[in-house]
């Protein structure tokens, strides 16, 4: 009752603590401070004061190119393709190439390239007019953890709060190509990211032809690129994705078997006991330890007998690290192994004999296929994998 009391208290703090952050940094946004971790694409953070942003003329240049071409009647895909033939780095890349510790938002892609979404919030994107916006979204204790979008008109809108690098003509004029992009967007709904590209991060398009294959647009954007090696089959990468999914299943279902009979012999209640009983056995030493150097230097206790009985009781600890650290070991295994329990047996072991593809079934063991040739896949799965990181070659 007491722990639980606890956790509960604890739980009510951060989430107040998170909402008194909060509310901190929206009154500095008020106040037209940038509180963001990252200055947007073509600024930077001013040096003497982090909250102030300033022109980064390395790639300012890129910025402005963008809102030309687009502004001409360039469309993204091919702003996005004259960007990567003249092989100016992405936002990541250039970062990278500075030294920063930017995040990658896109770390099962191996080589950055620039595509029609990275054109797309650039060209959108008014902070380019030299106004700032905080709020746009969410993410904190009273949130899950989650982001959440946020309505426009709650937002935070700071205008002129730092240079702009495009003027508010070219930015109309460059946005005119793209009314309605949001509206259509919804219309179309969210992307089937089963199968994507290793290299870009793109779904994979599906071949109409007698040889049906699955290929990525970006191999066809550029006379020469990464991507073009993603063109495999579609029988092969089915059955390749199959074989491994019923390899899964069964090992999924020994995993459930073994925790199962662990359970039925009572070894998880075993286990937590030994892993108590040693910690409170290692914490009660450290008062003995205390004890006994109060009784030597009150010289009830000899100098030999004290030395005798310390290295004894070191000893002992030692041996019970290892034991609550061998039990503990157990424990965190079971535990891992528990959450298969949300997959139903009956479930896995259709699974595990499944003869055709079915990518809906196949769904619930697996997050996403990353596809880098016909000889090179990596399946990305919903459930702790045995297997690590397949990759089938």
């Amino acid at each position: 009752m007491g722990v639980a009391l606890k956790n509960l208290v604890y739980g009510m703090y951060s989430a107040d603590l998170s909402k008194k952050i909060r509310s901190a940094r929206d009154i500095r946004a008020r106040n037209g401070e940038f509180i963001g971790q990252y200055a947007p694409y073509g600024y930077r953070k001013n040096p003497e004061d982090k909250h102030e942003l300033l022109i980064d003329e390395n790639v300012a240049w890129v910025v402005r190119k963008i809102f030309q071409m687009a502004a001409d009647g360039l469309n993204h895909a091919e702003i996005a393709r004259r960007l990567n033939e003249a092989e100016i780095p992405t936002r990541y890349m250039y970062h990278k190439l500075k030294g920063d510790n930017f995040p990658d938002k896109q770390p099962h892609v191996k080589i950055k390239k620039w595509d029609n979404s990275a054109v797309k919030d650039i060209i959108t994107n008014e902070t380019y007019l030299g106004t700032m916006f905080w709020n746009r979204a969410k993410c904190g204790m009273d949130t899950n953890k989650k982001r959440v979008e946020q309505p426009r008109e709650t937002w935070i809108v700071v205008e002129n709060q730092h240079e702009a690098l495009v003027s508010k003509e070219l930015f109309d004029k460059a946005n005119a190509n793209i009314v309605g992009l949001s509206v259509n967007r919804k219309a179309a709904g969210k992307k089937d990211l089963f199968f994507i590209c290793g290299y870009c991060g793109k779904t994979l398009k599906h071949r109409n032809r007698i040889n049906d294959k699955y290929y990525c647009i970006t191999g066809t954007q550029q006379s020469e690129n990464d991507c073009q090696r993603t063109n495999i089959r579609i029988k092969e990468l089915e059955d390749a994705v199959l074989c491994q999914v019923r390899g899964m299943a069964d090992m999924l279902i020994e995993a459930k078997n073994i925790r199962r009979k662990a359970q039925k012999n009572d070894r998880r209640t075993v286990l937590e006991t030994t892993a108590a009983d040693s910690a409170k056995e290692i914490a009660r030493w450290k008062d003995t330890k205390v004890r006994l150097y109060e009784q030597y230097k009150a010289g009830t206790l000899t100098r030999e007998d004290y030395v005798t009985r310390i290295d004894k009781g070191k000893a002992r600890m030692e041996e019970l690290e290892q034991i609550k650290s061998e039990a503990q070991a157990e424990l965190d295994s079971m535990q891992t192994v528990s959450k298969l329990e949300e997959i139903p047996d009956i479930e896995l072991a259709e699974l595990s004999v499944l003869e055709s593809f079915d990518k809906e079934r196949l769904k619930a063991l697996i997050d996403k296929v990353v596809v880098y040739g016909a000889d090179a896949i990596e399946i990305v799965w919903k459930v702790g994998n045995p297997f690590e990181t397949e990759i089938i070659t």
